[in-house]
């Protein structure tokens, strides 16, 4: 598999920051407050699986409208890194979980982390389905994005994040 190609960060100034997609991670070069402050008052206004491999592998946009208006980004998921976690998102997209969503919380060096629906039904629905922790395989290198979990056993739900930097 070959590079994808490059494109500008549509949530910050292309001239501190872009998005590229190397290999299969998403990964981000320097994030500053710039980003921080667009993405807090970022939506995600639709989410679409948009392609899917006979390996298992996934791609899903996200539509997100900001204050400079709608812009996107594409996440591809490696079905093998977590396949238990690649199978509850592509569950929670495909049942619109993440539509209507913000970035809830962000940290310009650290992560920015969304995954909270706005109707309390559907955490409570959500909240009471957790999944199994998997063995590691990939780190939370600059890029990649991960369920978040509290400290005890098998707590994955629906919350992501977006690793700024190597949290690994």
């Amino acid at each position: 598999g070959g590079q994808n190609t490059v494109r500008p960060c549509p949530l910050c100034d292309p001239a501190s920051c872009c998005l590229s997609r190397q290999g299969s991670l998403l990964s981000r070069r320097r994030v500053g407050p710039f980003i921080a402050m667009k993405l807090a008052a970022a939506m995600l206004s639709l989410v679409a699986l948009v392609s899917a491999d006979t390996s298992g592998d996934f791609r899903v946009k996200f539509d997100v409208e900001t204050d400079d208006g709608e812009q996107s980004f594409t996440i591809k998921v490696n079905s093998e890194w977590a396949p238990i976690g690649a199978a509850r998102f592509k569950e929670l997209v495909e049942a619109k979980f993440y539509d209507d969503t913000r970035f809830f919380r962000v940290i310009p060096t650290f992560m920015v982390q969304f995954g909270l629906s706005g109707s309390a039904a559907s955490n409570s629905y959500w909240r009471a389905k957790t999944i199994k922790d998997e063995p590691v395989k990939q780190s939370n290198k600059q890029g990649t994005i991960t369920f978040a979990k509290t400290g005890a056993p098998n707590s994955r739900t629906t919350q992501l994040f977006i690793n700024y930097v190597d949290n690994a």
